[in-house]
């Protein structure tokens, strides 16, 4: 593995606020693009941008150092998952505020300054994340609660999440308000961290390749006293799996995640009782999604875009798979999971 780093840093003395930290893998298009908009949402913010390539081989590093000469760039030689190359980038960053951004998060004016400016007045906090939206404006989830019982319960009992509403179950979406949701997690590919809280937790797990390293990290952040919100009234468009897409293994991979962080910190009871509800969660949306969708006017009563009822079904079978499994099959199916991707992804 060879990872070069390249940057060009002014020669400025005043301190950065703000390290804006991409993980790029062959997202070349909407990198350039996520990098544009950037330069609107740090309003008047002192800013780094750092990016890390994994190893891209659609030119995105050749479009990085035409485009953008003033980053600075990790470019390793080949993928070496999420977790380790935002580690990376967190190990070189300079700023007070830390902001971790996937390639297809567009932000919008403003709305990086905004989160920097809530941070700074809630020193409690080590983390702040926006609503997400869909490219068809739908809201999707972008952080929720520690896998247990009784967020999985509130999962299953709360179906006016798939209108939006709020939620305090694994996973959560809030309609816009003006007030901040306390969550154990903030979604990965769109929230700024506190340098202070990262200092106190250390960095992420690099024993993981891909999804759930967010909550995994969201809960060490908590567990340590920290608080993590989500700012609803901020709203950021993230298209979603931008360079995962064509992969079958990501279908399942983000719910082993899940699973194999409730088996790591639930009792055997507890962890039964925690896939029994997701099971539940998903086969009720399952249900009444195709229940809406066969309705004459039914369609209107659903966001403009929800999974599809075959993935719910998807989820819902493998959930109760996990129930009656021991809590080491949630182990061994996201090692295997992950060694599948990560096969996949190098034949691209």
């Amino acid at each position: 593995m060879h990872t070069h780093v390249f940057s060009k840093i002014n020669n400025e003395t005043e301190p950065v606020e703000l390290s804006v930290i991409v993980v790029n893998w062959n997202t070349k298009e909407m990198l350039r693009e996520c990098l544009e908009l950037v330069q609107l949402a740090i309003g008047r913010l002192r800013c780094e941008i750092i990016v890390i390539d994994n190893g891209s081989k659609d030119g995105s590093v050749e479009m990085l150092r035409s485009s953008f000469p003033n980053i600075r760039l990790i470019e390793n030689s080949e993928n070496l998952g999420f977790p380790k190359a935002v580690n990376q980038g967190l190990s070189i960053s300079t700023g007070r505020y830390l902001a971790l951004l996937n390639p297809d998060v567009m932000t919008t004016k403003n709305s990086l300054a905004e989160m920097v400016k809530f941070l700074s007045g809630h020193p409690e906090a080590a983390a702040v994340g926006p609503q997400l939206i869909g490219r068809s404006g739908h809201m999707q989830y972008c952080g929720g609660y520690a896998p247990s019982p009784m967020a999985a319960f509130r999962q299953f009992v709360e179906l006016q999440a798939l209108r939006g509403g709020r939620s305090r179950g694994v996973m959560v979406r809030s309609r816009f308000s003006n007030r901040p949701q306390s969550v154990d997690w903030l979604c990965g590919g769109s929230l700024i961290l506190n340098r202070k809280a990262v200092d106190s937790v250390g960095m992420m797990d690099e024993s993981r390749f891909l999804y759930a390293d967010d909550v995994d990290y969201g809960i060490r952040m908590r567990k340590a006293g920290w608080k993590l919100y989500l700012l609803p009234w901020i709203r950021i468009v993230h298209y979603g799996g931008a360079s995962v897409a064509g992969f079958e293994e990501v279908k399942l991979l983000w719910l082993g995640g899940i699973f194999r962080i409730a088996a790591n910190n639930l009792s055997r009871t507890a962890y039964f009782f925690f896939s029994i509800f997701m099971a539940a969660s998903f086969m009720s949306r399952y249900l009444l999604v195709g229940l809406l969708r066969a309705m004459p006017r039914g369609s209107g009563l659903l966001n403009k875009e929800v999974s599809s009822t075959k993935e719910m079904l998807l989820y819902a079978k493998t959930s109760f798979k996990f129930a009656m499994s021991h809590p080491k099959y949630a182990m061994t199916l996201c090692t295997d999971l992950e060694k599948s991707y990560r096969k996949s992804a190098a034949e691209v």
